[in-house]
């Protein structure tokens, strides 16, 4: 675990040390005109990116501890689920486009329930993050239906999939997916989505096939049994 961690942090970290590194020199050498508001905005970027990387990190085994303790909070409250895809989507379309990714969607107006709006947020950015990582720069399908009194939220990729003995274990602390072209994290996403889900009395599930892509399907009752 603790290398896992290590490996993690490393990488935004060094990127971050260099960043610097090149600026203090730059600054040393009185290079002022490198400096320009464009070159600024492009540098603060890279750092802002470097920075949530390791905020989320950190979040996330926050949460993992709080999960093991039972102390994992939710505050559900009026919400329009609506609302908050197309907004996420909107939000990562800037992180999509680097991987030459569209989003797709397909959005039922006016879904609206009780949930913890946050945790809920969580879930869905590890889901659209994970479907651009993966999609192979194909576009990522995503949808909102009412099912039945529940929330479903679909997101289809035409990437690398999931080999079905791999499928079961993706949804534990740790476990990640076996491709090698793509650059894993700690195994902790989907664990946490899951429990997320959960805790909303909901659920999360995948189907899959191996260079078909995968669709996640997370369905969540209007009312969570926390309300």
């Amino acid at each position: 675990f603790m290398s896992l961690v290590a490996h993690e942090m490393r990488t935004p970290l060094n990127t971050l040390f260099l960043e610097v590194q090149v600026r203090l020199s730059q600054l040393a050498k009185n290079n002022l005109a490198i400096f320009t508001p464009e070159n600024l905005q492009k540098m603060l970027g890279r750092s802002e990116r470097q920075l949530k990387s390791m905020m989320r990190l950190i979040e996330d085994m926050l949460d993992v501890s709080r999960i093991k303790n039972g102390k994992l909070s939710i505050q559900p409250q009026g919400a329009n689920l609506s609302l908050l895809v197309r907004q996420l989507a909107e939000d990562l379309t800037p992180f999509a486009k680097e991987a030459e990714v569209e989003f797709v969607l397909q959005i039922d107006s006016e879904v609206e329930g009780h949930w913890d709006a946050f945790r809920i947020e969580q879930i869905i950015i590890n889901l659209l993050t994970n479907a651009v990582r993966y999609g192979k720069g194909k576009p990522v399908h995503v949808s909102l239906t009412m099912e039945g009194g529940h929330a479903v939220i679909k997101v289809a990729d035409q990437g690398v999939g999931i080999d079905e003995h791999e499928q079961k274990k993706i949804f534990e602390a740790f476990e990640r997916s076996g491709d090698n072209e793509v650059k894993a994290g700690l195994g902790l996403g989907l664990y946490i989505s899951r429990k997320l889900a959960e805790a909303h009395a909901g659920e999360i599930s995948v189907i899959s096939q191996k260079n078909r892509g995968s669709t996640f399907i997370l369905r969540l009752p209007l009312k969570s049994v926390a309300a």
